[in-house]
């Protein structure tokens, strides 16, 4: 009898902490906050940590007309020209000839329609269309999707289509205060790193730099129900020939790893994932799925 109460003891101890596993900001009494990891108060009084240095990418000289920045310099020719006991060496031996491939065509890239328009969203499994990215916050101030009569109306910005951009809520969104549809680090944590447990809400935020780490001087809408999670706004790129969206994360020491994009059926919110494969393990009733985002440009009449 002892150890039949015993257990129910630990049980009973123990409830509360299985209840309390949550992905959302509400623990499991729907009431408590969980905050995020390594969040500290003083964080919010602290300017933010300079941005990491990012990989510099070569720019072709067509690339550097486009944005009217100097040309590089022609490079120096390497000769073909064989020595002399090699070209000897390879008289000896028969010529084969090839014949040379035409070149592929390759798909260019047009100039935007209209950069104000709604962002569809499709499960990445069978490509089947769920609805739009909508402006109507869930009940903890996130992203969901609904019908195009709810959509969130967008604009990218830099029109262009050059990434990484920021997308704005038209009108400010649900939250003028935060019209950047970005990402806040999620409760359980926000390292994107392969096995960390490591996601984050899309809400409307302020703005951050692109390449910067997560921001706890930014601001979101999730802040008004007491939760405060960093936040990242430049997140986003544009594919200029299948129009779809999509994010890149920068964890808090400047790296940059693998980023999708799912949906938590059972919180209701849309959120950005590094290890999808670790957030279901720790979270397998969430019926999270990932999700692709397309940028739908608005017609002109």
């Amino acid at each position: 009898m002892k150890a039949s109460l015993f257990a129910f003891g630990v049980l009973a101890l123990l409830a509360p902490c299985a209840s309390g596993l949550s992905s959302g900001i509400f623990a499991g009494d729907g009431k408590t906050i969980i905050q995020p990891p390594s969040y500290d108060k003083s964080n919010l009084q602290k300017g933010d940590a300079p941005p990491t240095p990012t990989r510099v990418e070569r720019i072709t000289n067509a690339e550097r007309l486009r944005r009217r920045l100097p040309l590089l310099p022609p490079a120096a020719k390497r000769s073909n020209a064989l020595a002399p006991r090699a070209s000897a060496d390879r008289a000896l031996l028969p010529r084969a000839s090839f014949a040379r491939r035409a070149p592929l065509p390759r798909a260019s890239c047009t100039a935007l329609p209209n950069s104000i328009g709604r962002l569809r969203i499709h499960r990445s499994d069978d490509d089947s269309f769920l609805g739009y990215v909508g402006g109507i916050w869930d009940e903890q101030n996130s992203y969901t999707y609904s019908t195009i009569a709810d959509a969130l109306r967008v604009q990218l910005s830099p029109s262009s289509g050059d990434g990484p951009l920021e997308i704005i809520a038209i009108d400010g969104g649900p939250d003028p205060a935060y019209p950047y549809l970005g990402a806040v680090g999620g409760s359980a944590g926000y390292n994107f790193n392969a096995k960390q447990m490591g996601y984050a809400y899309l809400a409307g935020t302020g703005h951050t730099p692109a390449n910067s780490p997560p921001s706890f001087n930014a601001g979101h809408s999730i802040q008004a129900l007491g939760y405060q999670g960093p936040a990242e706004s430049t997140v986003w790129s544009l594919d200029c020939l299948s129009l779809q969206v999509t994010p890149q994360w920068t964890n808090a020491d400047g790296s940059q790893p693998p980023t999708s994009v799912f949906f938590d059926a059972e919180g209701g919110w849309l959120a950005l994932v590094g290890d999808f494969g670790e957030f279901t393990t720790t979270f397998p009733n969430e019926g999270a799925f990932l999700v692709d985002i397309r940028f739908e440009p608005e017609v002109s009449l």
